[in-house]
This record gives C-alpha cells, sequence and structure tokens, in this order.
C-alpha cells in the first residue's frame, strides 16, 4: 500500500519543496509515497474542503518550518491545527523538517521528533543535499515502520500471538568477542570525531583537523590480563573510554587554541 504525504509549507519557501520533492523520487518510484501539496487543486475548487479532503486520507503530515511557515496563519493556524487533531486521533502521523532557524522549539512542533538529524536547520548544512538525505532516510524508515505494524495483527491469525513468551536467553562473550567489541567502539568513537572535525571545517572561519592518536596493540596489555577474560573486558573498555576522552581533549584544545572560545562556550 503506498503511503500518503501531506504536504504543508509557506509559498515563501516554494524552493524546499521543489527540492524535497526530487529527494523524494525514488521513494515515489518504488511505489512507497505518494504526495499532496495545493497545486493539486484544481482552478475553482473550495479550497479548505479541499484541504481538509487531503488532510483526511493522509497517513502523513510533513510540514516544511521556517520563520515564514510559523509566520503563516494558514499554515499553522489551518493545516497544521487540522494536523495536531487527527494526529491525537491517532489518524496522522507529524514529520516536522526544519528547513530554515526559527522558533520551532517554542511551538507544539517541540513535542515531535523533527527532520534532519537533531532539528538541524537544512539551511545550515554544509551539503543541503546531506541534510535532504537525511529527511529521506527517516521518511523511508517510517514508511517501513507503518508498514511492519500494519503486517503484525495479521500474524497472529496464524499462530503467532500477540501474547507470546518472548524467552531471553543469556550469552556468555568469549575474550575474542570482547575484544571485537572493543575494536568497533574505538573504531565508532574515532569516525564520530573525524565526522565531527570535518563538519566543523565546513563551518566558516573555523578550522579543525582530525589527528588519529596512536592506540595500544592488544599484546601491550599487562600480563594480569592474560588469563582473565574479566579483567581483559575490563581494560578494554578502559582503553575505549580513554581514547574517547583524548580525542574529546585534543577536538577541544584545537577550538580553543583556534579562538573559537572558552570551555563553556565550547560545551
Amino acid at each position: 500500500m503506498t503511503a500518503r504525504a501531506f504536504i504543508s509549507y509557506s509559498h515563501v519557501d516554494e524552493a524546499y519543496l521543489e527540492r524535497l520533492h526530487k529527494h523524494l523520487s525514488v521513494l515515489m518510484r518504488e511505489g512507497l509515497l505518494e504526495t499532496w501539496t495545493d497545486h493539486a487543486i484544481n482552478p475553482g475548487a473550495a479550497l479548505d474542503q479541499s484541504v481538509m479532503e487531503a488532510l483526511g486520507s493522509a497517513q502523513f503530515f510533513i510540514a516544511l518550518v521556517s520563520p515564514d511557515y510559523l509566520a503563516s496563519n494558514y499554515c499553522y493556524e489551518k493545516e497544521f491545527a487540522e494536523a495536531q487533531r487527527l494526529s491525537d486521533q491517532g489518524q496522522l502521523h507529524i514529520v516536522p523538517v526544519i528547513i530554515e532557524p526559527c522558533d520551532w522549539l517554542n511551538s507544539p512542533f517541540r513535542k515531535i521528533m523533527a527532520l534532519p538529524k537533531d532539528g538541524k536547520p537544512i539551511s545550515e548544512w554544509t551539503n543541503a543535499n546531506v541534510a535532504f538525505l537525511d529527511v529521506v532516510t527517516g521518511l523511508r524508515r517510517l514508511i517501513s515502520s507503518q508498514k511492519a505494524s500494519e503486517v503484525r495483527p495479521a500474524a497472529s491469525a496464524f499462530g503467532t500471538s500477540a501474547h507470546a513468551r518472548r524467552i531471553k536467553i543469556k550469552q556468555e562473550f568469549d575474550s575474542i568477542q570482547r575484544q571485537d567489541f572493543a575494536d568497533q567502539s574505538y573504531a565508532d568513537i574515532r569516525e564520530y570525531f573525524e565526522r565531527s572535525c570535518s563538519e566543523l571545517d565546513g563551518i566558516e572561519d573555523l578550522k579543525a583537523r582530525f589527528n588519529l592518536l596512536s592506540r595500544h596493540r592488544p599484546e601491550q596489555r599487562k600480563s594480569s590480563s592474560e588469563n582473565d577474560p574479566q579483567a581483559e573486558a575490563e581494560e578494554a573498555a578502559a582503553e575505549g573510554a580513554g581514547h574517547q576522552q583524548n580525542l574529546a581533549a585534543w577536538t577541544i584544545g584545537r577550538l580553543r587554541r583556534e579562538g573559537f572560545g572558552d570551555d563553556a562556550d565550547i560545551a
């Protein structure tokens, strides 16, 4: 079943709407999503009636939130108000997409998980296409979860009861698995700081550089932990935490040397 999305936007933000549709093209081509905007209203049609009918048949309400959107009486007080009513009845899922910096955190949108990631406005991303990709990824995940929830009740008719017990089995991890976990954790932390520095470096008047610090090899660990898997796991965890602190300290120190601000500003 194709999901239907009502896109609410200010006409001042038409360029963002056009760009969003381009990024949604794969979802739409796959038959997973179709969108509705006021462009679909025929000349001479009753505006309010057309909008309310479209809202009533939609599963998702995508709001392109900006200063102009919040200032629009029709977008905010008509479309969004009706979307809230339908959402409270469980008939509609509201998805705010923050396109420009605005006071949305002091609006009802603050109660809803926004896109892109962390509600960072699209206009503030170094590459707007990356921001739109994050929006599309979030919508694809939402559509998949909606489809999964529709399938679950049907499964119970074939013997999969909603109240079936889930058996939990405790898993024991050997020293190799623990070391693999520590290595992966270190790689994830390293990737996080590398991406953070890359994002900072893309901001005007701010410089950042990522340097990979040396890491102790497993054979350099104390012999006291060689035959103690628990002690080895604790050392691996402590080592990963130490590298995270070192990377964070280096990043903060670098920013301070570049004149970004004091510890309070950086935190």
